[in-house]
């Protein structure tokens, strides 16, 4: 298909594709290429890799097991950073070991990764038509939530030109990666606003990658919708912050948990940027509060991938509950890593940043116990979906990423925008403002929060069946 890029990687082993397979399917990677954190050789199951890049770096990628024929092959459906099919073959050589062949197919998305292009979004939009920008994190080290980001957002845009919501002017989603860096996100940010010329920007990136673009955006008089969990800051005229705060997470969850374990002594972990540091001001509040004490604290630099001396200090530090801020693959890394130190029964989790996508590769078996909130879980049952989640499950599969907070987020920004736009009648940044300010638009839980009110999230646990509610928000 024109605009594909397709390779082939090879790869010897001295053992048998038997060998290879029993090594495989008990969790140990070695002499595999591409699998580098495949814990179970499952259809659906999630499995993170790298792409080499000409340059010789290598590129973060996430995406699924869809099909196996034992000791034979593999294939991927890739995710993130972009879309792709990977399959893995196995074959015997001569000498009896095995010939292992990676046929890579990536779509068109991915060629200004591999060009002189500074950002591998979407291409230019169709003239006269209604651009809604998405900024998500695709790569990086919270690049495992942004798929979820990216479909609901696509299902969003084709729901609303279903519906004619646009009139003659049809939505169309252009979408820019901000690579969860803050230079890669400005990049990306003046290209939806300045070469697409955007109509609105609905950014579900981190607080760092925010900082950055934040200033360009309202010194332009772009109107911004962020839509992820963020600690709140000033709005501006056109710039709206829809997302779970720190005291919306755990203003409740904190108490519950330490009622529920009958513990008190907690260990705060976090990535090192603005937003897990404002989690953690907010706990040492909450904490408190309720009586509890701090054992101890520590962030960590994001795209760390070895926590040896933290979960040492962990273990050192007195504490029987820990809470995380760690971000994208840092968290599914650290849980893991815990979990093989034999801590897990020890300490109770909870977590802030722990969604589907993050629980799906870090294993529900190495994720037991883990206490995460967040504003939405997507269920697990068909018949207990709500009629989005059902949606969205037969627009993208039963292999997609799951519905998550950040994803349901971005979906109701859009939905709300439209609405905005509607009673406007206008696509001015300066007019939609004022309508989503307006009272017109009734009740939303987005406008809700967006005007400083302290609205609690769901509480959820992971067992072996996946994510089981404790408390829903109220």
């Amino acid at each position: 298909m024109a605009g594909e890029l397709s390779f082939f990687v090879h790869a010897d082993s001295a053992k048998t594709p038997g060998e290879l397979w029993e090594q495989l399917a008990a969790g140990d990677t070695t002499g595999w290429p591409v699998l580098r954190n495949c814990r179970r050789l499952v259809v659906g199951e999630a499995v993170m890799f790298d792409i080499a890049h000409p340059e010789g770096s290598a590129i973060q990628s996430s995406g699924r097991i869809v099909n196996v024929v034992t000791a034979q092959r593999v294939d991927l459906v890739q995710e993130t950073p972009w879309g792709g099919r990977i399959r893995i073959d196995l074959n015997h050589t001569s000498d009896g070991g095995t010939r292992i062949t990676v046929r890579v197919k990536l779509g068109a998305e991915c060629l200004p990764w591999f060009t002189a292009a500074s950002d591998p979004g979407s291409t230019t939009g169709a003239p006269g038509s209604h651009k809604i920008g998405l900024l998500a994190p695709l790569s990086g080290p919270a690049g495992l939530l942004g798929r979820a980001v990216a479909n609901a957002a696509t299902l969003a845009v084709e729901e609303l030109n279903a519906n004619s919501a646009f009139g003659r002017r049809p939505a169309e989603l252009i979408v820019a990666d901000d690579r969860t860096d803050a230079t890669a996100a400005l990049a990306a940010f003046h290209r939806l606003a300045v070469t697409e010329h955007c109509d609105v920007i609905v950014a579900s990136i981190s607080s760092a990658s925010m900082q950055a673009i934040r200033p360009g955006a309202l010194a332009r008089g772009t109107l911004l919708l962020s839509a992820a969990m963020s600690e709140r800051g000033k709005s501006g005229a056109n710039y709206f912050q829809f997302g779970e705060t720190p005291l919306d997470q755990l203003a409740a969850s904190v108490p519950r948990l330490m009622s529920a374990t009958n513990s008190r002594n907690w260990f705060i972990l976090g990535s090192d940027y603005i937003w897990p540091r404002s989690i953690g001001m907010v706990a040492h509040e909450v904490i408190e509060r309720n009586h509890g004490s701090i054992a101890g604290e520590h962030y960590q630099p994001l795209g760390t991938t070895r926590f040896d001396e933290v979960i040492e200090s962990i273990s050192k530090s007195g504490a029987d509950l820990i809470l995380s801020s760690l971000v994208g693959i840092d968290a599914v890394l650290f849980e893991r890593a815990f979990f093989d130190s034999g801590l897990r029964s020890k300490y109770r989790t909870l977590a802030t940043n722990f969604d589907d996508s993050l629980l799906d590769h870090t294993g529900r078996a190495a994720a037991d116990g883990i206490w995460s909130t967040q504003d939405y879980f997507m269920p697990t049952l068909a018949d207990e979906m709500d009629a989005v989640a059902r949606r969205y499950r037969a627009r993208f599969g039963d292999l997609a990423p799951r519905l998550s907070s950040m994803a349901k987020s971005t979906y109701d920004s859009i939905h709300l925008y439209s609405q905005a736009v509607g009673i406007a009648k206008s696509s001015e940044p300066a007019e939609v403002s004022a309508a989503l300010r307006s009272a017109r638009l009734g009740g939303s839980r987005l406008l809700s929060r967006e005007r400083g009110e302290v609205l609690t999230t769901d509480l959820v646990e992971v067992t072996a069946a996946g994510f089981r509610h404790v408390e829903s928000r109220i």
